[in-house]
């Protein structure tokens, strides 16, 4: 997703509006690209956001990265 076009914070007489949106790669761009570089670091937990548009959508993206071989401890 792109998240929400440009401007994304505005000030109001009350404070601010902010709409940034969920910006992301998605779940396979993720662990094709952004997760291995992490896998140095196998002391850190890694915590992933998850995002759907439906129920389904949700449960898909967790089944994939309960799946992801990335995600899996080193030996």
């Amino acid at each position: 997703m792109a998240g929400h076009a440009a401007p994304r914070i505005i000030q109001t007489a009350s404070g601010m509006l902010n709409a940034i949106g969920l910006q992301n790669v998605g779940v396979e761009e993720y662990l094709e690209k952004k997760l291995p570089p992490l896998k140095r670091y196998p002391q850190c937990k890694v915590i992933v956001n998850v995002f759907g548009y439906t129920v389904g959508e949700y449960i898909g993206v967790i089944e994939r990265l309960n799946h992801a071989e990335a995600l899996r401890p080193m030996s």
